[in-house]
Protein backbone atom coordinates (compact mmCIF):
# COMPACT_ATOMS: atom_id res chain seq x y z
CA UNK A 1 0.00 0.00 0.00
CA UNK A 2 1.22 3.53 -0.75
CA UNK A 3 2.03 5.85 2.10
CA UNK A 4 -0.56 8.52 2.85
CA UNK A 5 0.33 11.53 0.74
CA UNK A 6 -2.16 14.43 0.69
CA UNK A 7 -0.50 15.86 -2.43
CA UNK A 8 -1.76 12.95 -4.59
CA UNK A 9 -4.54 14.22 -6.86
CA UNK A 10 -4.73 11.51 -9.53
CA UNK A 11 -4.42 7.74 -9.71
CA UNK A 12 -4.55 5.10 -12.42
CA UNK A 13 -6.44 2.07 -11.13
CA UNK A 14 -7.51 -1.21 -12.77
CA UNK A 15 -11.03 -2.44 -13.43
CA UNK A 16 -10.46 -6.11 -14.21
CA UNK A 17 -12.87 -7.17 -11.45
CA UNK A 18 -12.28 -7.31 -7.72
CA UNK A 19 -11.16 -10.96 -7.81
CA UNK A 20 -8.33 -10.01 -10.17
CA UNK A 21 -7.37 -6.44 -9.40
CA UNK A 22 -9.38 -5.35 -6.37
CA UNK A 23 -6.44 -5.00 -3.94
CA UNK A 24 -4.48 -2.90 -6.45
CA UNK A 25 -7.46 -0.66 -7.22
CA UNK A 26 -8.27 -0.31 -3.50
CA UNK A 27 -4.69 0.79 -2.76
CA UNK A 28 -4.96 3.52 -5.39
CA UNK A 29 -8.32 4.77 -4.14
CA UNK A 30 -7.07 4.67 -0.55
CA UNK A 31 -4.15 6.88 -1.58
CA UNK A 32 -6.61 9.49 -2.83
CA UNK A 33 -8.48 9.40 0.47
CA UNK A 34 -5.45 11.00 2.16
CA UNK A 35 -6.48 14.24 0.42
CA UNK A 36 -8.03 16.16 3.34
CA UNK A 37 -10.23 18.52 1.32
CA UNK A 38 -11.49 16.09 -1.31
CA UNK A 39 -15.06 16.93 -2.29
CA UNK A 40 -15.33 15.71 -5.89
CA UNK A 41 -13.97 12.80 -7.90
CA UNK A 42 -13.80 12.65 -11.70
CA UNK A 43 -13.67 9.04 -12.89
CA UNK A 44 -12.41 8.52 -16.44
CA UNK A 45 -13.38 5.15 -17.85
CA UNK A 46 -13.87 4.03 -21.42
CA UNK A 47 -16.54 2.24 -23.37
CA UNK A 48 -15.90 -1.48 -23.78
CA UNK A 49 -19.16 -2.41 -25.51
CA UNK A 50 -20.62 0.68 -27.15
CA UNK A 51 -19.08 2.27 -30.21
CA UNK A 52 -18.67 5.96 -29.51
CA UNK A 53 -16.35 7.39 -32.17
CA UNK A 54 -15.22 10.91 -31.40
CA UNK A 55 -17.58 11.28 -28.44
CA UNK A 56 -17.55 11.09 -24.66
CA UNK A 57 -20.47 9.85 -22.62
CA UNK A 58 -21.62 11.59 -19.43
CA UNK A 59 -24.98 11.28 -17.63
CA UNK A 60 -27.36 14.15 -18.28
CA UNK A 61 -30.46 12.98 -16.42
CA UNK A 62 -29.36 11.06 -13.35
CA UNK A 63 -28.65 12.82 -10.06
CA UNK A 64 -27.04 9.89 -8.18
CA UNK A 65 -25.16 6.67 -8.84
CA UNK A 66 -26.06 3.65 -6.75
CA UNK A 67 -24.01 0.68 -5.66
CA UNK A 68 -24.66 -2.00 -3.01
CA UNK A 69 -23.03 0.44 -0.56
CA UNK A 70 -25.55 3.22 -1.20
CA UNK A 71 -26.03 6.30 -3.35
CA UNK A 72 -23.48 8.95 -4.31
CA UNK A 73 -24.60 12.32 -5.69
CA UNK A 74 -23.40 13.40 -9.09
CA UNK A 75 -22.05 16.90 -9.69
CA UNK A 76 -24.92 17.76 -11.99
CA UNK A 77 -23.68 21.32 -12.59
CA UNK A 78 -20.29 20.08 -13.80
CA UNK A 79 -21.95 17.47 -16.01
CA UNK A 80 -24.33 20.05 -17.49
CA UNK A 81 -21.37 22.28 -18.32
CA UNK A 82 -19.59 19.39 -20.07
CA UNK A 83 -22.73 18.63 -22.09
CA UNK A 84 -22.59 22.13 -23.56
CA UNK A 85 -19.45 20.96 -25.37
CA UNK A 86 -20.34 19.03 -28.57
CA UNK A 87 -17.69 16.43 -27.72
CA UNK A 88 -19.81 15.24 -24.78
CA UNK A 89 -23.17 13.47 -25.03
CA UNK A 90 -25.67 11.71 -22.80
CA UNK A 91 -25.51 8.13 -24.14
CA UNK A 92 -27.33 5.87 -21.65
CA UNK A 93 -26.10 2.70 -23.35
CA UNK A 94 -22.56 3.50 -22.20
CA UNK A 95 -23.75 3.14 -18.59
CA UNK A 96 -25.34 -0.31 -18.90
CA UNK A 97 -22.93 -2.97 -17.73
CA UNK A 98 -19.88 -0.75 -18.25
CA UNK A 99 -17.40 -1.82 -15.60
CA UNK A 100 -14.66 0.74 -16.21
CA UNK A 101 -16.45 3.41 -14.16
CA UNK A 102 -18.82 1.21 -12.17
CA UNK A 103 -16.16 -0.82 -10.36
CA UNK A 104 -14.56 2.30 -8.88
CA UNK A 105 -17.71 3.52 -7.13
CA UNK A 106 -17.88 1.09 -4.16
CA UNK A 107 -14.16 1.59 -3.54
CA UNK A 108 -14.64 5.36 -3.48
CA UNK A 109 -17.69 5.03 -1.25
CA UNK A 110 -15.73 2.94 1.25
CA UNK A 111 -12.62 5.13 1.19
CA UNK A 112 -14.57 8.41 1.48
CA UNK A 113 -17.19 7.22 3.95
CA UNK A 114 -18.40 10.01 6.20
CA UNK A 115 -17.45 12.78 3.77
CA UNK A 116 -19.70 14.82 1.53
CA UNK A 117 -18.47 14.37 -2.02
CA UNK A 118 -19.82 14.17 -5.54
CA UNK A 119 -18.98 12.11 -8.60
CA UNK A 120 -18.34 13.09 -12.22
CA UNK A 121 -18.44 9.83 -14.24
CA UNK A 122 -16.94 10.12 -17.73
CA UNK A 123 -16.95 7.34 -20.33
CA UNK A 124 -14.49 7.92 -23.15
CA UNK A 125 -15.32 6.78 -26.65
CA UNK A 126 -12.81 6.15 -29.41
CA UNK A 127 -10.90 9.43 -29.62
CA UNK A 128 -8.26 10.64 -32.06
CA UNK A 129 -5.44 12.98 -31.06
CA UNK A 130 -7.46 16.14 -31.68
CA UNK A 131 -10.42 14.88 -29.65
CA UNK A 132 -8.15 13.90 -26.77
CA UNK A 133 -6.71 17.42 -26.65
CA UNK A 134 -10.21 18.90 -26.70
CA UNK A 135 -11.33 16.49 -23.98
CA UNK A 136 -8.41 17.43 -21.75
CA UNK A 137 -9.17 21.14 -22.23
CA UNK A 138 -12.82 20.58 -21.29
CA UNK A 139 -12.03 18.52 -18.19
CA UNK A 140 -9.10 20.59 -16.92
CA UNK A 141 -11.25 23.32 -15.28
CA UNK A 142 -12.85 20.66 -13.05
CA UNK A 143 -9.52 19.65 -11.52
CA UNK A 144 -9.36 22.19 -8.73
CA UNK A 145 -7.77 21.76 -5.30
CA UNK A 146 -10.81 19.85 -3.98
CA UNK A 147 -11.10 17.43 -6.90
CA UNK A 148 -9.30 14.16 -7.61
CA UNK A 149 -8.96 12.24 -10.87
CA UNK A 150 -9.37 8.46 -11.11
CA UNK A 151 -8.25 7.02 -14.43
CA UNK A 152 -9.67 3.52 -14.84
CA UNK A 153 -7.41 1.35 -17.00
CA UNK A 154 -6.16 -2.24 -16.92
CA UNK A 155 -3.06 -1.27 -18.89
CA UNK A 156 -1.92 -4.23 -20.99
CA UNK A 157 -4.36 -6.98 -21.94
CA UNK A 158 -1.96 -9.82 -22.76
CA UNK A 159 -2.79 -13.12 -24.42
CA UNK A 160 -4.42 -14.75 -27.44
CA UNK A 161 -7.90 -13.73 -26.29
CA UNK A 162 -6.86 -10.10 -26.72
CA UNK A 163 -4.81 -10.64 -29.88
CA UNK A 164 -1.65 -9.42 -28.16
CA UNK A 165 1.22 -11.86 -27.60
CA UNK A 166 4.44 -9.85 -28.10
CA UNK A 167 6.45 -12.34 -26.00
CA UNK A 168 6.02 -15.88 -24.72
CA UNK A 169 8.73 -16.16 -22.07
CA UNK A 170 9.30 -14.31 -18.80
CA UNK A 171 5.75 -13.02 -19.20
CA UNK A 172 5.30 -11.34 -15.81
CA UNK A 173 8.72 -9.64 -16.03
CA UNK A 174 8.12 -8.52 -19.61
CA UNK A 175 4.64 -7.20 -18.81
CA UNK A 176 6.04 -5.22 -15.87
CA UNK A 177 8.66 -3.69 -18.14
CA UNK A 178 6.11 -2.96 -20.88
CA UNK A 179 3.69 -1.24 -18.52
CA UNK A 180 6.59 0.49 -16.79
CA UNK A 181 7.50 2.24 -20.02
CA UNK A 182 4.01 3.71 -20.28
CA UNK A 183 3.96 4.61 -16.59
CA UNK A 184 7.20 6.55 -16.98
CA UNK A 185 5.63 8.65 -19.75
CA UNK A 186 2.53 9.30 -17.64
CA UNK A 187 4.54 10.36 -14.59
CA UNK A 188 6.53 12.72 -16.81
CA UNK A 189 3.31 14.28 -18.12
CA UNK A 190 4.35 13.28 -21.65
CA UNK A 191 1.06 12.60 -23.42
CA UNK A 192 2.59 12.53 -26.90
CA UNK A 193 5.37 10.26 -25.68
CA UNK A 194 2.86 7.88 -24.11
CA UNK A 195 0.86 7.67 -27.35
CA UNK A 196 4.06 7.10 -29.34
CA UNK A 197 5.16 4.39 -26.90
CA UNK A 198 1.84 2.55 -27.30
CA UNK A 199 2.07 2.87 -31.09
CA UNK A 200 5.64 1.54 -31.11
CA UNK A 201 4.98 -1.41 -28.78
CA UNK A 202 1.40 -2.17 -29.79
CA UNK A 203 0.55 -2.09 -26.07
CA UNK A 204 -3.16 -2.49 -25.48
Amino acid sequence: PPEADPSIFAVVVPHAGYAYSGPCAAAGIRALAAHPDLRRVVVLGFSHRVSLPGRIGVPGRETHYRSPLGETPLDTAALAALLENPLFADVPATRRGENSVELQLPLLQAALEGREWSLVPVTLGQLDDEARVRAAAALAPLLDERTALVVSSDFTHYGPNFGYVPFRTNIAENLRALDGGAIAKILAGDAAGCAAYCDATGAT
